[in-house]
């Protein structure tokens, strides 16, 4: 019985030390995702092939819907540091049909950027809203963002503020 269990034990350990310790999740992990599993990275520090390489060979491996989502979104990071916009909102995509509540941010920045895609600020404001509601709190940035936009048919500054102020407490 002694042995079944520390078997168990040290099955458990491995599994969430190579989880954590996942390439892509070292390479891509995003900040505003509240399943990642590393240290977030920034954009600009991202190197494009190594985060598609890697997080392809992550995707393969995956073991669940969750790590294959997350995998997956943090591939369209790499693709959108190579500038392959469509590929990136391919995965963003599939991250989003997989359920995983930071892709819907990244879809909604995409539509608020028109990054890959037509600017729809309708469709960022409901994405952003859905994310938010699924515990993104990065979201509410991005309200507070679109909402501020003097250029866009949802420009009202008392929802930015009150979107911000909302980020600002959550952050702190």
């Amino acid at each position: 019985m002694l042995f079944r269990q520390m078997c168990a034990l040290i099955f458990i350990n491995c599994a969430s030390i190579s989880n954590a310790l996942s390439s892509c999740d070292q390479l891509a992990a995003l900040e505003a995702d509240p399943l990642s599993t590393a240290v977030a990275v920034k954009f600009v520090d991202l190197n494009a092939k190594h985060v598609i390489a890697k997080c392809t060979e992550a995707i393969r491996r995956s073991g669940n819907k969750v790590e294959e989502a997350r995998f997956t979104l943090q591939r369209a990071r790499g693709y959108f540091r190579a500038g392959e916009e469509d590929a990136a909102i391919d995965d963003l995509s599939t991250a989003y049909a997989l359920g995983y509540p930071a892709a819907s941010f990244g879809l909604a920045t995409a539509h608020f950027l028109g990054e890959g895609m037509e600017k729809d600020d309708l469709r960022a404001e409901i994405l952003f809203l859905e994310s938010y509601r699924d515990g993104v709190m990065w979201s509410a940035r991005g309200l507070a963002l679109l909402y501020g936009d003097i250029d866009s048919d949802l420009y009202n500054p008392e929802k930015s503020i009150l979107w911000e102020k909302k980020f600002n407490e959550e952050n702190n």
